[in-house]
């Protein structure tokens, strides 16, 4: 049986610490009463290693994450904006569940995270939601691992 499992993941000498379950061997969440996004997914650790070793933000820059999971992909965002990029990362999901452990990774490791980040649950369609995270200027960035 699936069970959640406790991983690490490092960035430039910081640790940061999730929770969430693990994909190994498995298809299939649902059959254990969780959705996608408590996953680890192996592309959300491509993509994390991609924001780490080639994104270079330039100065402003406004990150949006779709369908956001554990947070991962957005927290690494955070740390690679820095406190004086000017810029902030949207983090979002569909999911109040998903918004909720996401935040939790946020709590966890706030003292790593840099750049304002930002969780809001938007479901596809819902105008007023996605109105929440609009930015007059955009995005310069806008993630989806999986």
């Amino acid at each position: 049986m699936a069970q959640s499992q406790d991983h690490e993941y490092e960035m430039d000498g910081r640790i940061l610490s999730f929770t969430g379950f693990s994909l190994a061997g498995l298809s299939d969440l649902t059959t254990f009463g969780t959705v996608t996004g408590e996953a680890l997914w192996p592309c959300s650790l491509l993509l994390a290693d991609y924001l780490q070793a080639e994104w270079r933000p330039q100065p402003n820059t406004n990150v949006l994450e779709l369908g956001c999971g554990l947070g991962l992909c957005g927290t690494i965002a955070s740390l690679r904006l820095g406190a004086t990029n000017g810029g902030t990362v949207s983090v979002t999901d569909g999911s109040p569940k998903v918004i909720a452990r996401a935040d939790r990774l946020y709590q966890k490791n706030r003292q790593s995270i840099d750049a304002p980040l930002l969780h809001e649950v938007i479901e596809w369609g819902n105008q007023q939601q996605m109105n929440s995270v609009r930015q007059d200027d955009g995005f310069e960035l806008i993630l989806g691992s999986d």
